[in-house]
Parts: C-alpha cells; sequence; structure tokens
C-alpha cells in the first residue's frame, strides 16, 4: 500500500502523457487502476466508426440489386437522425447523444448526392446505484428483476455470483423508460390506480472508486482468477517429483502464484478503496 501511494502521482503523470496522442481522450483511475479512453476524434469523442452509424440507418447508399435504389426520402432520414440512430447509443449508454446538424451535397458532375451528419457523443453512463423504495404492494425484489441491470454471471464476489444488481453496468435509456412502465402497469392491474412510479435518474461526474472497483473486479476478476489457478495447478505436478529441488520449486512456484493472485484480487483493491476514503472529507 506504501509503494501504491509513493508512486501514484508519478504513475498517472506519465500515463497522461498519452493524452498528447489524437486517440486520446480522457485518462481516469485510481491508483495503479486506470482505464485509458481511445477515440476517433478528440473533440467529439467520436467512438463509432462511420460504417457502424451508417448501419443503423434505413436511409441507404446506392447498391448493386434494383431494391437497393439510394433514394433519399425526408420522413426516412428524419426517423433515421431523431429516433434510430440516437435510440442505437442510448442502447450503449450515450444518453447525451446529439445529432448536430445534417448535410446533403449534390455533385453535379454525377448527379448524385453525398449525406453527411454530424453527431456529438457525450460520454458513456453506467450504473452506480440502483434503489427502489416507497414500495409495499411488491418486493424489493420483484420490482428489480424488471429492470435491466443485472448479469447472469458477472455478479457477486470476484464476479462468480449470480442474481444480483450490477454496479458499473452500461445503462440503457430504453430499456430503462421500459421497465418504469411495466411497474406502473403491474401496479395499475392490481388495482392501484392512483399509484405514483417515477424513474429518476442522478448523474454523477466521476465515477464512484468503489463502483469502478466492483465493476473491474466483475470483469476482469474471473479471467486472473482462473489464469492463476492454472498456472498453480501447473506447476503444482513438480511436488510429484522424484526431486526434491524439482518438488521445492513446485511448491514455491504455486504457493507464490496464489499469493500474487491474491493480492491482485482483494489486497490491492482493498488498498486503493481504504486509500480514497481517507481522502474524502468527512
Amino acid at each position: 500500500m506504501e509503494h501504491v501511494l509513493s508512486n501514484e502521482n508519478a504513475f498517472r503523470s506519465t500515463l497522461a502523457q498519452l493524452l498528447d496522442l489524437p486517440i486520446a481522450g480522457d485518462l481516469r483511475g485510481e491508483g495503479f487502476f486506470y482505464a485509458l479512453e481511445l477515440v476517433k476524434d478528440k473533440e467529439t469523442r467520436e467512438t463509432f466508426t462511420d460504417e457502424e452509424l451508417a448501419g443503423w440507418m434505413k436511409s441507404q447508399p446506392e447498391g448493386f440489386w434494383w431494391f437497393e435504389s439510394g433514394e433519399l426520402e425526408d420522413d426516412r432520414l428524419r426517423e433515421d437522425l431523431q429516433e434510430r440512430v440516437p435510440k442505437k447509443y442510448g442502447e450503449r449508454g450515450y444518453v447525451d447523444f446529439q445529432v448536430l446538424d445534417d448535410t446533403v451535397i449534390v455533385h453535379e458532375t454525377t448527379g448524385k448526392a453525398e449525406l453527411r451528419v454530424r453527431v456529438s457523443e457525450g460520454d458513456v453512463y453506467r450504473v452506480g446505484t440502483f434503489e427502489i423504495v416507497g414500495n409495499r404492494r411488491f418486493t424489493t425484489g420483484e420490482l428489480e428483476a424488471l429492470y435491466p441491470f443485472r448479469s447472469g454471471g458477472l455478479t457477486g464476489f470476484l464476479g462468480l455470483g449470480s442474481g444480483s444488481m450490477v454496479s458499473g453496468a452500461t445503462f440503457d435509456q430504453e430499456e430503462w423508460e421500459k421497465a418504469t412502465q411495466e411497474v406502473r402497469t403491474r401496479y395499475y392491474n392490481n388495482g392501484y390506480i392512483y399509484a405514483q412510479v417515477r424513474g429518476d435518474v442522478m448523474r454523477r461526474a466521476g465515477a464512484d472508486v468503489g463502483d469502478a472497483l466492483d465493476a473491474a473486479l466483475a470483469s476482469a476478476g474471473p479471467p486472473v482468477l482462473i489464469a492463476g489457478g492454472v498456472l498453480a495447478l501447473g506447476f503444482s505436478v513438480l511436488l510429484f517429483s522424484e526431486w526434491g529441488g524439482l518438488v521445492g520449486f513446485g511448491l514455491l512456484a504455486s504457493v507464490g502464484i496464489g499469493l500474487l493472485a491474491a493480492g491482485d484480487l482483494l489486497l490491492l483493491p482493498a488498498a486503493l478503496l481504504a486509500t480514497a476514503r481517507a481522502r474524502t472529507p468527512s
């Protein structure tokens, strides 16, 4: 822990030099846990390719087949830019996505048009905490089951549990609204016609360290645990050797790998969390 504290600033300063790269958008983290966001455009934070965005639209270019006419229809384009594309971004946590403008450029030599769309993606929003209050007719578990913040095998200790709410899951705007409407419907169908169901989304600038560690352990914990277990098991085969030197080496390697995995998954996150709490003013 002392080593982390004494080298944290130097470590971040070294990583911060990467922000000079044209594809580096942001640097976030704590201690020795950092994430570098890679983007296509620093100013717009564009992360999806032009092909991906165009694939979400029904307004498509002229193709080989007779039904691929490439005809540009105002109503279809309006639905693409106001509904389909924002919906796709919203499903991926880009709640602040906006279409800034669109321009149609007609080439006089060919008589064909080029559609240019300029967008602002914003930041990806992830779930920090999720809470249901004021419910009596239905249990909290029954209502939580309607919301999209679950992950079959990536919750619990080191991400190996199941069935609990996921901290760090990508926020899906459409699924959130659908789930809230489903809660309203359940109350109405049970005679609670005056029930008020309100879904409040409170945004935070900057991730909570505890939530960030939960998300990191949920995604990286199982691979580290499995890889460490396989390596330790492989070296443990040497314990059956008839030569004492190999037995000692196998024991040392197996125990050492186990301790390193425990340090990565338990001690280091605990040290980072304790450091963050110590820095938070009471």
